[in-house]
Order: C-alpha cells, then sequence, then structure tokens
C-alpha cells in the first residue's frame, strides 16, 4: 500500500523487495486521502502521486486498488474528484473502502452505492468495524459485545454472497486492549493474543455460530489470509 506522500520512500522499498520475490499481485492507493492526521492531500494530488508511483506498475501486471477513503460523505466526494482529475489516465481495477457504523443496513446501502457510482468495480472493504465515530449522531452510543456479533454476522454474509466484493478485513485483527481508538468489543483477539469467539465466528469457527456465508463453507479467498494472519500473531503472542 502506498499510504500517502510520507510513505513514498518505503513503498519503493517495500515494492522492490516483494516484487523480487514474486509476491505481489495487487497493490493499494492512498489511505483515506480526505482525513486530516491519514494520507491527507487533494484529489489533484492524490491523482499525480497516482501517476508516478501506481500506474507504471500496471505494466507489470499488477492489479491496482483505488485510494481507500473513510465513509465520511467527504469521502465519496474526494474519490470522485480524483477521477476527475486523472482525466482517464488512472487505471484503478477495485474500489477499497473504509466504513464505521453501527447499522448492518446501512453499510450494505453504502458498498453498494459506491459499487454503482465507480463503474461498478469489484470493492474491497479494507476497514469496517461496529463503531461510532459520530458524537453528534441521535445515538452516539458504541455497539455492545452482542451488537457487533450480529452486526459482525450480518455484514459478512451478505459480501461473502456478493461477487463482486472480493475481499474484506475487519478492523480488530488485534488484541482487546490495543484497539486504540476503535470499540475494543470489535477485537478478534483476547488480551492473551488468542482468537476470542468474534475471531472464531470471523473465520468461521465458532461452534453454533453462523457467520459470513449462512454457515456454508466459507470463501478461502476471502478467509484464508485472515486465517493465517491471525494464527501467526497468536503464536507470537504466545511465545513472546
Amino acid at each position: 500500500m502506498l499510504w500517502g506522500l510520507k510513505s513514498v520512500e518505503q513503498f519503493s522499498a517495500n515494492w522492490r523487495s516483494n516484487r523480487a520475490r514474486g509476491d505481489v499481485k495487487a497493490v493499494l492507493g492512498m489511505n483515506e486521502p480526505q482525513q486530516k492526521g491519514q494520507a491527507d492531500m487533494t484529489p489533484e494530488d492524490g491523482a499525480i502521486v497516482w501517476k508516478t508511483y501506481l500506474e507504471p506498475l500496471r505494466a507489470q501486471g499488477i492489479r491496482l486498488g483505488s485510494p481507500a477513503p473513510s465513509s465520511a460523505p467527504s469521502g465519496k466526494t474526494w474519490l470522485v474528484d480524483f477521477f476527475a482529475a486523472c482525466a482517464e489516465s488512472c487505471t484503478v481495477d477495485f474500489i477499497a473502502l473504509h466504513w464505521y457504523g453501527t447499522n448492518a443496513a446501512q453499510f450494505i446501502s453504502y458498498v453498494q452505492d459506491m459499487h454503482a457510482t465507480f463503474a461498478e468495480r469489484p470493492v474491497w472493504v479494507t476497514e469496517w468495524a461496529c463503531h461510532n465515530f459520530n458524537p453528534a449522531s441521535p445515538n452516539p452510543r458504541q455497539c455492545t459485545a452482542e451488537e457487533v456479533t450480529a452486526f459482525l454476522n450480518e455484514t459478512q454474509q451478505w459480501m461473502d454472497e456478493t461477487e463482486w466484493v472480493e475481499r474484506y478485513a475487519w478492523f480488530g485483527a488485534m488484541r482487546e486492549d490495543a484497539m486504540n481508538d476503535v470499540n475494543p468489543d470489535n477485537a478478534l483477539m483476547d488480551k492473551e493474543g488468542k482468537l476470542n469467539s468474534l475471531g472464531r465466528q470471523y473465520i468461521g469457527a465458532a461452534d453454533g455460530v453462523v457467520y459470513g456465508n449462512g454457515g456454508r463453507s466459507p470463501r478461502w479467498d476471502v478467509h484464508a489470509v485472515s486465517l493465517l494472519i491471525l494464527l501467526f500473531v497468536s503464536v507470537m503472542a504466545y511465545f513472546v
């Protein structure tokens, strides 16, 4: 991922080392570029960065994911303006996006709208969780653990059944005491770094819990990486 302007050198170094091993198949654009404290750049600057550092990778067979805006209204606007600034010179193979909120139906509606708005490109949901970042909302409280479980189940099942959602990553592949600004009930691991009940639900290993895909066999192109990462982190946490 080319996170933003301040990570260009690191991105270039990572690209060279990983590409030499043949590990890279897709590259992600900038992180929440419309947000202060994140990539924080204009759509015009985003187009320049894209054309300079990302577009040349297409010749090497790499798929390119769009800059990933937050789900604030400014995010979609930024992405529309980015495509306009590109003037059809930026090849975007799939739309990457983030979403935080407490209503599963609103999440589904948002993802559908982004898919429809941007030429029905495939979608990668690279961050999502049951968390309220809007203190001015009518109901500013955070999700309970039970509400997180229900929210994950409904949204994950919908994505597993939606062919154009190619990848997703729950924001919570960490210990519950390392969640920073996000509701710790979204964590997929306990304080010891072991998979908790939500983590087992996420990878389809929770007894008696209907996870994504309605309890049928999971789409392993989506789940396998999450499973391997979580198991690796759990093992490392045990030995540390």
